[in-house]
């Protein structure tokens, strides 16, 4: 019996996903398969028209069969591009790519108001992801140059992207993921600038937070260094510690006039017993 060749007829419009394609080439019969290439003909969100290369034709003429990589299908805005997602585990099993988890739960915690972290993303932010990044191909071709990629590729559950150390002084709803303003630091270093911003938005002091008895207590890193009945005795504090311990200048308060040791002491309403006057003093004075 003599096998039928499908009818392509290059001027047709097919249905696909919904989404109307056109053949825009026939590579004709290959191993006894034909393949064509499609465009579709609704621009996605970069604005172009897609196209899928070396498609079976008898994808073309069934439904929900061929998807335009670039139209948003992660949590409405986000698209995966022509970029594998996973990888075959030596259990035999499919796993996520570390890359596409990273993005994945970017994307969530910025658009999925479900996602228990939205409240201080995307509830709060005005332009959370940069348009590029919103497709996971492009943000894989980026993040190689981003500073702390590599100690991320050879640590990924010890270290995680970060908007906030590049954007340090930028209001947080204005602030944004973009190659530009993103790097990979500690799982550390971002909890410890979580708790930064926290204080900022406290008491205007990096370090400062409001003590439940209204006076303000410092804390460095994990460390708690005391409560005081002065702000800027607080911030004094915070300082010295922070310069002890080589911070750089973004992490030091900028303060006008800055308290010295005694003087700081003087407002001082208790001291913490593993960081008490004298051990904390001769400390810092050894630097």
């Amino acid at each position: 019996m003599a096998r039928i060749v499908p009818d392509i007829n290059p001027n047709k419009i097919w249905n696909n996903f919904n989404d109307p394609i056109k053949i825009i080439n026939d590579h004709h019969t290959i191993n006894e398969i034909r393949y064509v290439d499609v465009q579709f003909i609704v621009p996605n969100m970069y604005n172009f028209n897609t196209i899928r290369e070396m498609i079976d034709f008898r994808m073309v003429t069934k439904p929900n069969k061929i998807v335009d990589w670039y139209k948003p299908s992660v949590y409405g805005v986000g698209c995966k591009g022509n970029m594998n997602t996973t990888y075959l585990s030596e259990l035999g099993t499919y796993k996520n790519l570390p890359e596409y988890d990273v993005w994945n739960n970017m994307i969530s915690r910025c658009y999925n108001p479900n996602d228990s972290k939205f409240k201080n993303y995307g509830a709060i932010m005005i332009n959370p992801i940069c348009h590029r990044w919103k497709c996971y191909e492009y943000f894989c071709k980026d993040i190689p140059y981003l500073k702390g990629y590599d100690l991320w590729r050879k640590y990924p559950h010890m270290y995680e992207i970060d908007k906030d150390t590049i954007q340090f002084n930028i209001e947080t709803k204005y602030k944004t993921y973009s190659p530009e303003t993103c790097c990979f630091i500690s799982s550390r270093d971002n909890t410890l600038e979580k708790h930064y911003r926290a204080a900022l938005n406290q008491t205007g002091f990096i370090g400062v937070f409001i003590h439940k008895s209204n006076n303000y207590f410092v804390r460095v890193g994990n460390d708690y260094f005391g409560t005081y009945d002065n702000p800027i005795a607080a911030a004094s504090l915070y300082n010295k510690v922070a310069r002890f311990r080589g911070y750089p200048e973004e992490y030091i308060n900028k303060i006008d006039n800055e308290m010295e040791f005694n003087e700081i002491y003087r407002h001082a309403v208790d001291q913490h017993r593993k960081h008490g006057k004298i051990q904390l003093y001769r400390l810092l004075d050894s630097k």
